[in-house]
């Protein structure tokens, strides 16, 4: 466990995202716009609702909290973007959709289970000294590893047991806690899909689904970095970051 550094820039989250984008699958936008897409719409609902909420956090810090609403939109514009352009959000996933195995909408969860919004936290306010933060290098590692060698349980596992790591303060880490839980979310749901798929006469949709886990460990350093910056908000009580995100159940496959 370690303190992180605080060295990200808006330009490190361009070059990141766009490497994202333009790797595997890369497709044209108008391509990628055939298909409904629920991780767009998570995204384009994230940025309303963080735009809305950043104003509230500002008065409640006197505009401390400010970055890091600007950079969490930032980053959820930037990855919208990204998705335009790479077929794993778009012409990739259409023929799965369209028979029923839809792989986007079960896996990212509707913006709108978001809790609302409170000014202080209900147990209230963490100690500062007890923020640590895993290294980020292992998760990613470590995911990639239990992948590569077991499949989709293996990230899975590994998935959850960073997840364990953090899970003593609940109200630190809230934007890693969100992406280890998406991760394990889509690797526990893959085999399910896949198996669907093949019922349906599709080939296996398991290509798509890890290059999902991959674009969520690709931005690991970037979220652990917002839950740096949030930290000392945190501390003085208001959940910034914590209560903007939805739940996301990833223990039982559909």
């Amino acid at each position: 466990m370690r303190k992180p550094k605080r060295n990200w820039s808006l330009a490190t989250v361009v070059a990141t995202t766009l490497m994202a984008a333009v790797g595997i699958g890369a497709t044209s936008t108008a391509e990628a716009k055939t298909a409904r897409n629920c991780f767009r719409d998570h995204l384009r609902d994230a940025i309303e609702i963080n735009r809305a909420r950043l104003p509230l956090y500002a008065e409640l810090t006197n505009s401390e909290s400010i970055p890091v609403s600007m950079k969490l939109i930032a980053l959820e514009k930037l990855t919208l973007a990204a998705s335009k352009v790479k077929s794993t959000y778009g012409i990739a996933v259409a023929p799965y959709r369209k028979a029923g195995v839809d792989i986007l909408c079960e896996n990212f969860v509707d913006m709108r289970q978001i809790p609302a919004f409170h000014d202080r936290y209900a147990a209230g306010a963490p100690d500062l000294s007890t923020f640590v933060q895993p290294h980020g290098s292992d998760i990613r590692k470590r995911i990639r590893v239990g992948l590569s060698k077991k499949g989709f349980p293996g990230a899975y596992a590994e998935a959850v047991k960073a997840l364990r790591q953090i899970e003593d303060e609940p109200r630190f880490n809230c934007m890693l806690r969100h992406t280890l839980e998406s991760i394990a979310r889509i690797a526990a749901y893959a085999p399910n899909q896949e198996a669907r798929a093949k019922r349906k006469g599709l080939p296996s949709p398991a290509r798509i689904s890890k290059e999902l886990i991959e674009d969520h460990l690709i931005m690991l350093r970037q979220v652990m970095d917002l839950d740096w910056k949030a930290a000392s908000i945190q501390a003085s009580g208001v959940p910034i970051l914590c209560q903007d995100v939805p739940p996301i159940q990833y223990s039982t496959a559909r």
